[in-house]
């Protein structure tokens, strides 16, 4: 019985030392991250925290800077996509100007409405991660 438990004690301690939470794991992943949105490579990297959060949930210290990560990596694709938007309702309200027959209009003042409401979403999203931001520091 004594061995039993000596065993079992002996397992438990080795498994508990060997257990780091997967911080080297958690870590490096961290590391690609970085690497991928300094990159530019933004929605990778936010996949990526997401795949971190599921695999390392213990990995608290990674997480904290990967929260930090998925504030900057969503607020910087928040911009391009503002940018991309701000370009596509331009040249809509330019084809709008030139258009001649009320239909192509009518076609394009719908497009056109499209994209001011993305415009005003994308930029109430930049705004809500500033103001995180702030709180944060």
């Amino acid at each position: 019985m004594r061995r039993h438990i000596i065993i079992i004690a002996a397992t438990a301690f080795l498994l508990t030392a060997c257990d780091d939470n997967g911080s080297k794991e958690a870590q490096a992943m961290l590391d690609n991250i970085c690497a991928l949105r300094d990159n530019g490579h933004y929605a990778e990297a936010l996949d990526s925290i997401k795949s971190l959060r599921q695999r390392f949930p213990k990995a608290i210290r990674q997480r904290e800077q990967a929260l930090e990560i998925w504030q900057d990596a969503s607020l910087r694709l928040a911009r391009q996509d503002i940018a991309v938007t701000d370009s596509a309702l331009m040249a809509v309200e330019r084809q709008m100007a030139n258009a001649t027959d009320i239909a192509t209009r009518n076609k394009l003042g719908v497009v056109r409405d499209s994209l001011k409401v993305r415009y005003e979403a994308l930029c109430g999203t930049v705004r809500i991660i500033l103001r995180r931001q702030q709180e944060g520091k």
